[in-house]
């Protein structure tokens, strides 16, 4: 059997393809017993190969696993992290707050940078909010003089 043979098997096997490709392939079961018994031969394999249902829990299962958790939390028996998840806790930790901090640092500029930025020139601590809005969204038409518009 070819590779091509193999594939179109294993989907028909599983229920793949289109009515007409399904129809297809049974014309060709039709026209060649070899491959039709090799269809067969899988066919039973493949049935088999199911998995059987799952058995359900015993009944009370769910209780008595959380009634034994209680206890031993009660009784102080379990068992702590072992050394090396505390550790891994302990990195990630220190270096999430080294992450922080160094985010921390480059969000803000330092004054003199800030001072020679344009920015800092359009939010300048003496402007009103207003003024530095306007100056912000001014059109080519519109002059920003004193915080208040005016046309050209």
């Amino acid at each position: 059997m070819s590779r091509r043979q193999e594939i179109d098997v294993t989907r028909q096997l599983a229920g793949e393809g289109t009515p007409e490709e399904r129809r297809a392939f049974a014309a060709r079961l039709a026209a060649e017993p070899g491959l039709a018994r090799a269809v067969e031969r899988r066919r039973r394999l493949w049935d088999e190969l199911e998995l059987p249902p799952a058995a359900p829990a015993p009944p009370g299962f769910a209780a008595r696993i959380a009634a034994r958790a209680r206890a031993a939390a009660a009784a102080g028996e379990l068992a702590p992290l072992p050394v090396w998840a505390r550790a891994a806790a302990a990195v990630a930790l220190v270096a999430g707050a080294l992450a922080g901090v160094g985010l921390g640092r480059f969000a803000t500029e330092p004054a003199a940078t800030a001072a020679a930025s344009p920015a800092a020139t359009v939010w300048a601590e003496d402007e009103p909010i207003a003024a530095t809005y306007l100056a912000a969204t001014a059109t080519d038409e519109t002059a920003i003089v004193n915080g208040e518009e005016s046309a050209r």
